[in-house]
């Protein structure tokens, strides 16, 4: 939610509004994730000319003159690295590289927007590729209040009905498990790349996974969920699965 927090989609008056606003006071990561983000939309609407003259350029041309797009894209890191401090401009550097790559024919706000989604799909279970990914290959640590705990793959995972609780695969993958939740999370060796795969048998999990290029899925009787890096929930029930993109309550 802090993009459309941010580009002012999201009404202040709101539940998730406040809900996004006292998060962000709790929690240092979110915090700072939201005032990069500010800043790298104040500054492209700061400077909507270059942008704009850049992006038509790059509409109309990309396709005969691959040069003289090279040199815009030159002329905009020059630029940028005058304006704003070294270490603000790192952050940044990655993400106009992108834009002005991959979202040459689309708005500046949709731009950023799209860049935070990838698509993920559902589909019926298929063979796994587990059996020559070592244990040791999969990192889970389990949060609580006074720190972390690193469990053994295919550890069964429980909740209460009024408990929740956090883990972080491979140092990079958040989930939450809501409650009534159980779960497992094994090893997933997919074309030499090691992933895992989270067997959900009941209740629901919100998730924010990172795109690194190693297989991740969410296993059900229902189906398989196959995520190529994105924030999502996925609940399951014994008459079906549901797989949603949205905010939970107090979380970020």
């Amino acid at each position: 939610m802090l993009m459309p927090h941010i580009l002012g989609d999201l009404d202040s008056c709101s539940r998730q509004s406040r809900e996004l606003e006292a998060h962000l006071l709790s929690c240092q990561t979110c915090d700072q994730e939201y005032e990069n983000s500010k800043w790298v939309v104040e500054f492209i609407q700061e400077n909507k000319v270059l942008f704009a003259e850049v992006f038509e350029t790059l509409d109309k041309k990309r396709a005969t003159e691959q040069e003289k797009i090279k040199r815009s894209r030159q002329a905009i890191l020059s630029k940028l690295a005058k304006i704003k401090a070294r270490e603000k401009w790192t952050k940044f550097r990655s993400v106009v590289w992108k834009v002005t790559t991959a979202a040459a024919c689309l708005i500046i706000a949709i731009s950023i927007w799209q860049m935070l989604l990838n698509s993920k799909s559902l589909q019926k279970p298929s063979q796994q590729q587990t059996a020559s990914a070592p244990e040791s290959s999969l990192k889970i640590e389990l949060l609580s209040d006074v720190g972390s705990a690193i469990v053994p793959a295919r550890t069964e995972f429980k909740t209460a009905a009024s408990e929740l609780k956090t883990l972080i695969i491979d140092s990079k993958h958040r989930m939450v498990l809501n409650y009534g939740t159980a779960l497992s999370i094994e090893p997933l060796l997919d074309n030499e790349h090691i992933g895992c795969t989270v067997n959900l048998k009941t209740g629901e999990i919100f998730a924010h996974v990172e795109h690194d290029g190693n297989p991740f899925t969410v296993s059900t009787t229902h189906g398989k969920a196959i995520i190529t890096g994105t924030t999502f929930d996925i609940k399951a029930t014994d008459t079906g699965t549901t797989l949603v993109q949205e905010h939970w309550p107090g979380l970020a």
